[in-house]
């Protein structure tokens, strides 16, 4: 697997990213709450939250670039890595690929995501924690950039940069910077969860028994849709 642009490099194809376009806007924006983030909260108060999936590669890759910019230590950042007792073996798989290329020692959680955030804040100072949710993501609609944990929950800031971007811009950034993803998403996955609620999205079955890759669904609407 080869590096990821930083530096100089990512930043040339940020400056040559049409304006107007909607991957540009949101750029912008998502990369203007990260720095927020890193203006509100000392590094080792926060940590981001990664699952494998295409979103938290995306907000791996900002956070990333934010941190190069501003030469701060990136395993200062803690990841952390929910594993679900039914995981895919490529998801779980791809977490060791993509924690050599962006240098990641993440804490590796296989309890709840609640139960997960108890047993975390008990041993580390985190404040914020960044998510790879959307607001087409369920439950989602009504989040903002910074949100506190809700009542009953272990008190956190959830910080969500990439809150506003679609199905399309998601895959743009990921085809343009040429990061690395999970390798069932070349198998028509577009929506990762456990096995035994994920399946190849039927929309893009290819009609010779296999399906085409998750990039190429056009209808971001139909994102869920090998979810049950």
């Amino acid at each position: 697997m080869s590096g990821v642009p930083e530096g100089k490099e990512t930043n040339d194809i940020l400056d040559n990213l049409d304006p107007s376009s909607s991957l540009a806007k949101n750029l912008k924006h998502s990369l203007s709450i990260i720095e927020t983030a890193l203006q509100r909260f000392n590094l080792d108060q926060l940590a981001i939250a990664f699952n494998g999936g295409k979103d938290s590669v995306v907000l791996l890759h900002l956070i990333h670039h934010q941190l190069h910019k501003h030469k701060l230590k990136k395993e200062s950042l803690k990841t952390i890595y929910f594993m679900l007792s039914d995981s895919f073996t490529e998801v779980d798989e791809f977490l060791g690929e993509i924690s050599s290329v962006y240098q990641l020692k993440p804490i590796v959680l296989s309890s709840s995501f609640k139960d997960g955030l108890v047993d975390l804040l008990s041993y580390c100072p985190i404040k914020g924690i960044f998510m790879g949710t959307r607001r087409t993501d369920p439950y989602s609609d009504t989040l903002d950039y910074f949100s506190p944990t809700d009542k009953g929950w272990p008190h956190i800031i959830r910080i969500n940069p990439i809150l506003d971007w679609s199905y399309s811009d998601i895959w743009d950034f990921i085809l343009l910077f040429k990061l690395p993803y999970c390798k069932l998403y070349d198998k028509g996955y577009t929506s990762l969860g456990s096995r035994n609620n994920t399946y190849p999205n039927p929309s893009l079955e290819d009609g010779k028994g296999g399906f085409k890759p998750a990039y190429t669904l056009t209808d971001g609407t139909k994102e869920r849709e090998g979810r049950k």
